[in-house]
């Protein structure tokens, strides 16, 4: 007999996080998230995006051992940005199709008694966080901060009444091979419009990395399921980015000394996380290190990307795209960078997905977000 037990003591969170790793232990490609950042992640106090948001979590027990989790949220800023009676899923694992639909109903019984009247999901919490169901693209591993799901879940989800509401796509630029010749003239077209790119300063990186999220936040507004990152998480994101960046992937594009354009790409600690199943201790830690700071990682994904939405419509602004995608392109080879991710990228944002085809970006994972009325 199943049941469905709220997450309330530490033990029981540990419990949440750990379900993953028996549920995925045979699949070669799925890599553990460090114990402490998904603790952190869950922990009102040091997990801002709390100030917003309401979330509860539940486990589903099979003879007294967990088989598998879910959230349910309500997002304030969502409600406020987008749709005023949508609520949110996020965390779904489950071993079989009966303990999805016990977990769903729970979450969708949560968010009924809320005032909520849709369910949309996964948000692991939200959409500026883990977002969407893999549902194409289960042969390589995850990189930093993307998820990998079970391929039934897809055909369990929608069995239970639930919907496409929009697929993410992740893309794949190999540096390993020189840009097309079509590439390189309209770079050198894009050079003519006076568009200067630059690193971050790291000397001024506390306003560098407020002002790229402030233009973030601009580009993005009209986009399906925006909802603005705030001050205080932009401020908790400047803390954990700084330990992990590298400031020559972190590009800014101006014109007459104003940002028009910024491209953030961070390494994939994914490739330094796959043997250590969530753990630092005892020797995971001296791993870590090892592999981020003397080994290096040889991937690396765009996490952060916007252009000034006056330009976004024009040749400038296509420029500008070109121009940050090239810099950080030739910054990676120097480094011995082999593979970078851009994800994710909407579907049906056909503008930028026509400058990536120039550089021959391949979708390569596909990520649906799922809804249903409740």
């Amino acid at each position: 007999m199943i049941t469905i037990k709220p997450v309330i003591t530490s033990q029981d969170k540990q419990s949440f996080i750990n379900i993953p790793k028996q549920l995925y232990k045979n699949d070669p490609h799925w890599i553990a998230p460090l114990d402490i950042m998904v603790h952190d992640q869950l922990n009102p106090k040091k997990n801002p995006i709390f100030e917003k948001l309401e979330a509860q979590f539940w486990i589903a027990y099979e003879n007294n051992v967990p088989i598998g989790r879910i959230s349910a949220q309500i997002n304030q800023l969502h409600l406020k940005y987008q749709n005023k009676t949508e609520g949110h899923f996020g965390f779904l694992e489950a071993n079989s199709i009966d303990t999805m639909q016990q977990l769903i109903d729970t979450a969708k019984s949560w968010l009924s008694n809320k005032g909520m009247t849709k369910i949309s999901g996964p948000f692991n919490l939200c959409i500026n966080e883990e977002s969407g169901l893999l549902i194409d693209g289960f042969n390589t591993p995850p990189y930093l901060m993307m998820g990998h799901h079970k391929p039934e879940y897809q055909e369990w989800i929608t069995s239970l009444g639930f919907s496409k509401a929009k697929d993410l796509l992740a893309l794949t630029l190999d540096l390993t091979h020189p840009f097309s010749k079509k590439w390189s003239t309209l770079v050198k077209r894009a050079k003519t419009a006076n568009i200067k790119t630059h690193k971050i300063n790291m000397r001024n990186y506390s306003n560098e990395v407020e002002s790229a999220f402030t233009l973030f936040n601009a580009a993005w507004k009209n986009n399906w399921g925006f909802i603005p990152i705030e001050k205080s998480v932009v401020n908790h994101i400047k803390s954990e980015f700084k330990y992990i960046l590298n400031p020559n992937f972190c590009i800014n594009a101006t014109k007459d000394n104003k940002k028009i354009g910024v491209m953030y790409a961070l390494p994939n600690i994914n490739e330094a996380l796959h043997d250590l199943n969530g753990s630092l201790l005892p020797w995971g830690w001296l791993k870590l290190l090892f592999r981020l700071k003397i080994k290096s990682p040889k991937t690396g994904r765009v996490v952060l990307g916007g252009i000034d939405p006056e330009i976004q419509n024009t040749a400038l602004g296509g420029y500008a795209v070109m121009l940050l995608i090239d810099h950080i392109a030739k910054e990676g080879r120097k480094k011995g960078i082999q593979k970078v991710e851009s994800s994710w990228v909407l579907e049906d944002n056909n503008r930028l997905l026509k400058v990536l085809d120039l550089l021959d970006l391949k979708v390569y994972k596909r990520y649906r977000i799922f809804s249903k009325v409740i």
